[in-house]
């Protein structure tokens, strides 16, 4: 329900989650119902308030003495710290996070490496963020990860567009492939995030006409989803073609 953006349905299968789980005190699904509602707070864009749940995840999966619950945890939480500006707490925990992964063969390091790249984005750190999207892009290819592979070409695409601005083919081939399956997928969230990346590289490029198209549709969609962070970050680059 996350990643196809319907978040008050998603919000109140969590909350009925942690009811269950905390009335029966089973320490492994408050586990699996923080890490949800931190997932659910990361995807609208709100990761001040992602970090709170996610510190309790994070806490009650070293209690539970599962590995792999302490890993998706811990590198959860340092995306989550490294997008809300606490960088140099953030990054180690991911890098650490994506390590572990790597090592143990896990499935979730495709989502990890993701994280990294974003995060690295956050950092500032474009090269490394790129290399990190297209290794995410092969595993989730390998793997037959879709909706992975949606997230992977997004990141790639946009990263693309900020790391050489002087060509735009690239990038902008790469987001309108990700637009294809993230629509294909339902993600109406990524959609949004695409039709954002292609506004900003059309307004780059001087095509305001399919900026504003692009534009447009991202704001509306940000704002039926109240994704505030990105809704922001939308109406900024709207008021950039006055």
């Amino acid at each position: 329900m996350v990643e196809l953006g319907e978040f008050e349905r998603a919000a109140a299968v969590v909350d009925e989650i942690v009811d269950i789980a905390e009335s029966l005190r089973h320490v492994a699904g408050l586990v699996v119902a923080s890490a949800t509602a931190s997932r659910l707070l990361i995807a609208q864009g709100r990761f001040a308030d992602a970090i709170p749940p996610l510190e309790r995840a994070l806490e009650l999966s070293r209690q539970t003495g599962i590995p792999v619950l302490e890993s998706i945890n811990s590198g959860t939480l340092g995306h989550a710290y490294t997008m809300a500006g606490r960088i140099s707490e953030g990054l180690p925990l991911i890098e650490q996070s994506v390590e572990r992964a790597q090592r143990a063969n896990r499935p979730v390091e495709t989502q990890m490496r993701l994280h990294l790249a974003g995060s690295y984005v956050r950092a500032g750190r474009l090269d490394e963020a790129a290399a990190v999207a297209e290794v995410a892009l092969a595993l989730a290819r390998e793997r037959s990860e879709r909706g992975a592979e949606a997230q992977a070409l997004w990141l790639w695409g946009d990263i693309s567009r900020e790391r050489n601005p002087g060509s735009p083919e690239a990038a902008a081939a790469r987001l309108r492939d990700a637009l294809a399956l993230a629509d294909q997928l339902g993600m109406r969230p990524l959609v949004a995030h695409c039709h954002l990346g292609l506004g900003k590289l059309s307004h780059a490029t001087g095509k305001r006409e399919q900026a504003h198209e692009h534009l447009t549709i991202a704001t509306t969609m940000y704002r039926e989803m109240d994704m505030r962070f990105w809704l922001e970050q939308a109406e900024s680059a709207t008021a950039e073609l006055a």
